[in-house]
């Protein structure tokens, strides 16, 4: 019997509801031919400038030219994190949201992180909780850091960081309090939670965990530490004055110089002199930019690029310092 140009309509778009995929690509993204190699494809932030697009553009085609691949989860966020540090926040969700649906007979790589799909579903939510933070939804943001049961202390120095930005002051301090403190094994990670509770106005344990890196194993975290220490002898400032501030910081391939703006008591600008990192990095645009979005010296670090995150961080700090009011 010959269907009705109606039932043809009707057939045609549930054909296309089921084909549309969850989540959905900026327009600009459009797929760039890459072999399934898994993490062989190196992160997004191990990039610069068009590079970083390139990287999106192969994760894109591996996403969709290798459905059944075990490396497909690692693609996605890779991807959503990439689309989350180019500041196209709605387009990350949907592919962290990919994420956190997965079902748990999915297959995953034996990638570390990666091994299972209630890890992949923690990764995912933390994703969220970052894109929700910096599109100002509170509410929807601390629902979803309500989800996250943190596996290690990279993930409670990373949940205190979301709760500060978030303006839950007590939340931070508490899951700060969770993690090892003067013990954490990444010096780095150590750093960015001593910095965090500076910022919190918790000088003792900032300054506990600042003297604990005098003696680590990385030459650049003690150097980075060295100049928090100084800085920690007077709490983080609250307010600033108009101006153009220097700041420095030592950096994995020299020492980090920018300049830091100040208008109407707010961060409004700030500009790398030079960029000593062994790699390039997003880190030179999306972190000032989230610096000035949030006001603060002190915001989630890029991916990938956690020592140039720390590098900027410290130098913005110490530029602030020059700039204090109070």
């Amino acid at each position: 019997m010959a269907l009705s140009l109606k039932s043809l309509l009707v057939l045609c778009l549930s054909g296309m509801a089921l084909s549309l995929h969850a989540a959905f690509y900026p327009l600009w993204l459009s797929p760039e031919k890459s072999e399934d190699v898994g993490t062989s494809i190196i992160e997004p932030a191990a990039g610069g400038g068009n590079t970083v697009i390139n990287m999106l553009r192969k994760l894109r085609y591996c996403i969709e030219r290798y459905p059944d691949s075990p490396n497909r989860a690692w693609y996605i966020f890779q991807l959503a994190n990439g689309l989350y540090e180019l500041h196209e926040l709605d387009s990350s969700m949907s592919f962290f949201k990919l994420l956190e649906d997965l079902p748990d007979t999915a297959t995953v790589a034996a990638i570390p992180g990666f091994e299972n799909p209630e890890q992949l579903r923690t990764e995912a939510r933390i994703g969220i909780a970052r894109c929700l933070t910096s599109k100002g939804e509170i509410p929807a943001a601390v629902e979803y850091l309500n989800k996250v049961l943190p596996r290690d202390d990279a993930d409670r120095v990373m949940l205190a960081q979301l709760h500060f930005l978030n303006k839950r002051r007590q939340s931070a301090i508490a899951m700060l309090d969770e993690t090892s403190g003067e013990k954490i094994a990444d010096s780095g990670l150590r750093l960015r939670a001593g910095m965090l509770y500076r910022e919190l106005r918790m000088d003792d344990p900032a300054t506990a965990i600042f003297r604990s890196l005098l003696e680590c194993g990385d030459q650049t975290v003690q150097l980075q530490a060295a100049a928090m220490l100084k800085l920690a002898l007077r709490p983080a400032p609250l307010r600033w004055i108009d101006g153009n501030f220097p700041g420095s910081a030592a950096a994995d391939g020299g020492t980090l110089e920018v300049v830091v703006t100040v208008s109407r008591g707010k961060l409004s600008k700030i500009a790398l002199r030079n960029r000593p990192f062994v790699k390039p990095f997003t880190v030179a645009s999306s972190l000032p930019r989230r610096m000035v979005e949030f006001d603060q010296p002190l915001v989630t670090p890029v991916r990938g690029a956690e020592a140039a995150s720390n590098a900027l961080m410290v130098a913005t700090a110490d530029a602030l310092e020059r700039a204090r009011r109070d």
